[in-house]
Parts: C-alpha cells; structure tokens; sequence
C-alpha cells in the first residue's frame, strides 16, 4: 500500500512538473504573439500604400519616363513644339 502511495505521489509530482512547464511555454508563448504583434502593427504603420491617383501618376511617370529613353516626345512636348514654331512662323519674313 505504502508503494502505491509512493507512486501515485510520484505521478502527481511528475505531472505537476510538466503542467508548470506547459504554463510556462504558454506565457512565452503569449509574449512572442504579443511581440509579433507589435511588430505588425509597426510595419503597417510604416508602410504607405498609394492610393489610387497615386499609382496611376506613378505609372504615368513610368510611360513617359520610358517614352524620354526612346527618343519619344510626350503630346505636350509635341504641343509646345508647334506653339514654338507658330511663334517662328510669325515673326519670320515671309519668303
């Protein structure tokens, strides 16, 4: 009977050991999450994303970005072109 005693105190202990273990992970656990959080919340904070103008001017500014490598003149580079040349034009004498 004493030994019966004996092991089921055993038991208890042991469990009683990996209960406090179990709730010592769960607080690290809860800390890491909390952590990560955190975190998370400091990056969405830090992060911007355009808004809708925003990227559409930014791709406009890609295209003629793009357009100025190829040699490409932009339709307003093309109008002030034909306004430079209406300027000529008037001041020229007729020939």
């Amino acid at each position: 009977m004493a030994s019966a005693k004996k092991a089921a105190s055993k038991t208890k202990d042991t469990v009683s050991k990996v209960l406090s273990q179990a709730k010592e992970s769960l607080k690290v656990l809860e800390a890491l999450e909390k952590e990560t959080i955190a975190q998370i919340k400091n990056v969405k904070n830090n992060i911007k994303i355009p808004s809708a103008e925003e990227r559409k001017k930014l791709t406009n500014d890609k295209i003629v970005s793009s357009l100025k490598k190829l040699g490409i003149a932009t339709q307003s580079e093309v109008e002030e072109l034909k306004a430079r040349i209406a300027t000529l034009e008037k001041s020229a004498p007729n020939a």
